[in-house]
């Protein structure tokens, strides 16, 4: 208890006193966890963004992930790249695409065949919206570990 008496200032700073569990510390290292991967997330995507150029392409190919046409697809997509050079590369992602339709692509000048069809402005905004969410939930879970959000229970 405080010695402040019935000073306002004293009871918020008595409120604001936050004790950390033993049992609430993996909470809390948890939520540094997450909010870890929102920052590396959006180092890594801004690393490949950096390097990347817009371009549009064509399916060439779709190659089934389970070997029959009820899996999910991997575009194989022709393109040229800013130099003129005529690249072929199979996006790691699945897109429910047909042999012959045009796609917009953003590929790595460092390495062409590194590619992923979208455009480069949805590209930053999944990149922006990633790390939000990651550092946003990050951030609630350190606070159920500090516990100044209790969840009733």
């Amino acid at each position: 208890m405080s010695n402040c008496g019935a000073l306002p200032v004293c009871d918020a700073i008595e409120l604001m006193r936050i004790r950390i569990e033993p049992e609430n510390l993996i909470t809390l290292i948890l939520g540094i966890g997450i909010i870890a991967t929102g920052v590396y997330g959006y180092h890594y995507m801004g690393l490949f963004l950096t390097a990347a150029r817009q371009t549009s392409g064509t399916v060439v190919e779709v190659i089934y992930e389970t070997g029959n046409k009820k899996g999910r697809i991997h575009p194989v997509v022709r393109f040229k790249t800013d130099e003129g050079r005529e690249v072929v590369a199979e996006s790691d992602q699945h897109h429910n695409l047909q042999r012959g339709e045009t796609v917009q692509l953003l590929y790595d000048t460092r390495d062409p065949r590194q590619i992923e069809i979208t455009t480069l402005s949805r590209a930053q905004n999944r990149r922006l919206l990633f790390t939000m969410v990651s550092v946003g939930f990050g951030i609630f879970v350190c606070v159920l570990g500090l516990g100044v959000i209790k969840i009733p229970g």
